[in-house]
């Protein structure tokens, strides 16, 4: 029966290969009324790349730079609108997309797509789930 389950997981996982290409709109808070973000995965590479990007050796170890990285995140993965798009630069007076990126949204915003476009991404909280798990666990006197 296991090998059953294994075979339609891995008939489901073929069926769906093109993991990367999914998008979602999510709609932010008041500031923005309707108007809805559209964000994508960002796929395993590119997290990695980031990754690589914002870290930084110290002498007590390795120090990654979340703020950096959610910054790069959302980047990467915000179709709409464009945070590369070289008009848009120019008309807040920016020279990057990184500069883009903190001048028109507020620290937690910027924290709250990068966290949906993780989740999309198919990145959860492990340890929420190692929590979770810990307090499912059957007790002596269960």
């Amino acid at each position: 029966m296991i090998k059953d389950k294994a075979m339609n997981l891995q008939e489901f996982l073929n069926a769906n290969k093109d993991v990367n290409d999914k998008q979602l709109d999510i709609i932010l808070g008041d500031r923005f009324g309707e108007m809805p973000f559209t964000i994508q995965v960002v796929s395993e590479d590119v997290m990695g790349a980031i990754a690589k990007k914002t870290r930084k050796f110290k002498e007590d170890g390795l120090e990654i730079d979340f703020s950096a990285a959610n910054v790069e995140i959302l980047i990467q993965g915000c179709v709409m609108p464009n945070m590369r798009d070289k008009a848009s630069h120019d008309a807040v007076g920016v020279h990057s997309s990184q500069a883009y990126v903190k001048k028109i949204l507020l620290p937690g915003e910027i924290q709250a797509l990068a966290g949906e476009i993780q989740k999309l991404s198919g990145f959860v909280d492990f340890k929420k789930l190692q929590a979770d798990a810990k307090n499912s666990l059957p007790t002596m006197t269960d």
